[in-house]
This record gives C-alpha cells, sequence and structure tokens, in this order.
C-alpha cells in the first residue's frame, strides 16, 4: 500500500506499506544507499586499517 520501489529493486517478499526501497535485495532506500557508499570507500578503509593494525603492532612491540 503505497510502497515505492526503486528501478531493479529486487524484492523477494511484501515490504512495509508507504516506504521507499531499493537495492538487489530491497531494502529501505536510505540504508541502501549508505551501503552503496561504504561499498566503494572500502579500499580506503582497508588501507587505514592496515596502518592501524601496523601501528598497533609496533607500540605493542615497543612495550614489551
Amino acid at each position: 500500500d503505497g510502497a515505492i520501489l526503486a528501478a531493479k529493486a529486487g524484492v523477494t517478499k511484501d515490504v512495509p506499506p508507504r516506504g521507499v526501497f531499493a537495492g538487489t535485495f530491497a531494502r529501505e532506500r536510505a540504508l541502501f544507499l549508505k551501503s552503496i557508499s561504504l561499498f566503494y570507500r572500502l579500499p580506503e578503509i582497508f588501507e587505514r586499517l592496515k596502518k592501524l593494525e601496523e601501528r598497533l603492532e609496533k607500540n605493542n612491540k615497543d612495550q614489551v
């Protein structure tokens, strides 16, 4: 009832009324957009994580 589905939204079950949904597996549009944004930032996030892990490992060795 009044739900809006974006183009190519993959709907496999009923969606709540009056919501806006998008994605291969349809989810709320805001959550879908946030997920896509994070997906494209994964390479940058991964590099930052590696650097933080290296710093943490170095700090742990210095304290021993």
